[in-house]
């Protein structure tokens, strides 16, 4: 199977799906408690490997659907030559598709190096203290790399930066040392478990899928269901006074937050999409009263029962190996004016698909009308020889 439209149908599909699961075990309290956060982020993984693989595997099955309206559609994007009479509405697609991904791509790049160089050129090595309670915040958490500290200044919050030279950028002398180790414990705990992986995955899919609206309100829902693993994974197993602490350490760092204004807002909000923050300048009024709650009531990252979160891995795992099991494909059965024409149209102006049981079908168009033409494996070779695909 290589019609890429017929695929990325699919894959729509399935993300789709995908999607609206996603949505309803992260807005539905029961199902992400009984599940835990993490099933939401695996079903979110699943969707973006089977958006970014929508390729055949070896294991896609064609089914033939023959309503006319289907064949019609698929025709006029995949096969008509609409354009300068040389491109189809397909192909002009994909190349504007392509075309924008790339500079979109690039775009994200060159913001995420001038973020490096500003903190090369302008950040500061962390003080003592910051160096003392992030050696304790490893011991504590068994954390077993050290990342750089880099103060940054007007800063008002801590950021995580860097998917392998990993950094914690900080406010130079903000914050007492409790403080400092319930920021230190979150930014670690957004190393230990990829969020920043997830993150840049989240980018590269808007940068590809930038036409979907989906990957926009996934990375969306995304970030925020990151912030909400890392504070409960944070507090698992704390004292309600360790939790009121941990709590009141976010309300600080929110009030230092509304003070930024002007370009320092706007700066540390673009730095917000590409990094793990503790605060985020965006994300007060739809965030912040589900991160305290979340705390408060002592939600899991694993549900309430670990069995749950592993029976849905596995139903996820699976069903994103069954949408690799079929594929919809237009189909008409052949009339006599189409078998009659078959002989008469040029080899370079037919193509073909192939079907399950080994024969293939032809499409061809005569007088401004599509045709469809079954035949077998050895009418096929034949078929490519005249063309000079095959060795005669």
């Amino acid at each position: 199977m290589d019609n890429f439209l017929l695929l990325y149908i699919m894959m729509i599909l399935w993300s789709i799906l995908f999607g609206l699961l996603f949505i309803i075990v992260r807005k539905t309290k029961v199902l992400r408690n009984r599940f835990g956060i993490t099933a939401c982020i695996v079903v979110c993984v699943c969707l973006y490997v089977r958006m970014m693989v929508p390729f055949d595997i070896g294991l896609f099955q064609p089914i033939q659907i023959e309503w006319g309206w289907f064949c019609w559609w698929y025709d006029t994007l995949n096969m008509a030559k609409l354009f300068f009479g040389v491109f189809s509405v397909t192909q002009v697609l994909c190349f504007v598709w392509i075309a924008t991904g790339i500079a979109l791509f690039l775009r994200w790049v060159n913001f995420y190096r001038k973020i490096w160089c500003a903190v090369s050129q302008s950040g500061l090595p962390g003080d003592k203290m910051m160096d003392s309670v992030l050696d304790k915040v490893i011991r504590d958490g068994g954390f077993r790399r050290k990342p750089e500290i880099v103060m940054i200044k007007n800063f008002r919050s801590a950021y995580s930066i860097g998917l392998l030279h990993q950094k914690i950028l900080v406010p130079p002398g903000k914050y007492s040392e409790r403080e400092l180790y319930n920021i230190f414990f979150h930014e670690m705990t957004h190393f230990r478990k990829g969020d920043l992986w997830l993150k840049a995955a989240a980018n590269a899919m808007i940068c590809i899928f930038w036409w979907n609206p989906l990957v926009h309100l996934l990375k969306k829902e995304m970030d925020a269901v990151l912030e909400i693993r890392c504070d409960v994974s944070v507090t698992e197993g704390k004292s309600p006074e360790e939790r009121r602490e941990y709590l009141r350490t976010i309300i600080n760092v929110m009030k230092e937050e509304e003070s930024i204004a002007g370009n320092d807002f706007k700066r540390m909000k673009l730095l917000a999409e590409n990094a793990a923050g503790f605060v985020k300048p965006s994300t007060y009024e739809e965030m912040m009263r589900e991160r305290f709650n979340a705390v408060v009531d002592g939600e899991r990252a694993f549900g309430e029962k670990k069995v749950f979160s592993a029976l849905w891995i596995i139903a996820m795992i699976g069903l994103m190996i069954l949408s690799y099991t079929f594929v919809i494909l237009p189909y008409r059965q052949p009339d006599s004016k189409g078998e009659a024409f078959y002989s008469e149209v040029m080899p370079d102006e037919i193509t073909v698909t192939e079907l399950e049981d080994g024969k293939y079908i032809l499409h061809f168009e005569v007088d401004g009308e599509e045709f469809q033409y079954p035949i077998g494996e050895e009418v096929f070779l034949e078929f490519e020889k005249s063309r000079g695909n095959v060795e005669k």
